[in-house]
């Protein structure tokens, strides 16, 4: 299996030294922005896909030789040389999306849809048992999945109620807005 690594993480670190290495930070960043921009062109995972291969494939090209131009330009110590060598030794990881469509360019995503449960975590201090931080990741995941859906939660969760007292198995947030929407091809 092979790590795929955010790259909004890899721009913070140049985000941090920008008040230091204000010209190298700009180049970088502009070059992360256009990578940025070309995920927003796509409008599916089969243009997403030839997107990266195409365009994306040649910003990271950029990206790569900038890199290896700039190492050295620096003492090794510092927090440029320090940015620079963070993705170059994790540059497998940076590159994964070219090969997959499905993975996305950052977790931003994924680390907003954990927030809630984070800053609950202080409020309730913790679940107090297995069975209780169980259902509260159950509950966290449908909440989340519902988001994601544009479907409101209270009214799956109402839903999803009713089909187990029925017995039935219920659809998943995804397949009930489908459902409601009656769009097959999706929400």
């Amino acid at each position: 299996m092979r790590a795929a690594l955010c790259w909004a993480h890899a721009r913070r670190k140049f985000i941090e030294i920008q008040e230091n290495y204000p010209i190298e930070s700009r180049e970088i960043l502009l070059l992360m922005k256009e990578l940025f921009k070309i995920e927003h062109e796509a409008n599916g995972f089969d243009e997403l896909s030839l997107l990266r291969q195409v365009k994306s494939k040649k910003v990271i090209d950029e990206i790569r030789n900038w890199m290896f131009e700039n190492k050295t330009k620096h003492l090794p110590e510092s927090g440029f040389s320090k940015a620079i060598d963070y993705m170059m030794k994790r540059w497998e990881g940076f590159i994964a999306f070219l090969a997959d469509e499905r993975i996305p360019l950052t977790n931003n995503d994924c680390e907003r849809a954990i927030r809630p449960s984070v800053l609950g975590r202080k409020n309730f201090y913790g679940s107090k048992s297995i069975n209780g931080a169980d259902v509260a990741a159950v509950i966290y995941t449908v909440i989340e999945s519902c988001k994601k859906v544009e479907l409101d939660p209270s009214g799956y969760i109402k839903y999803v109620i009713h089909e187990n007292c029925k017995e039935k198995t219920p659809l998943t947030p995804l397949a009930y807005a489908r459902q409601i929407r009656g769009d097959p091809a999706g929400p």
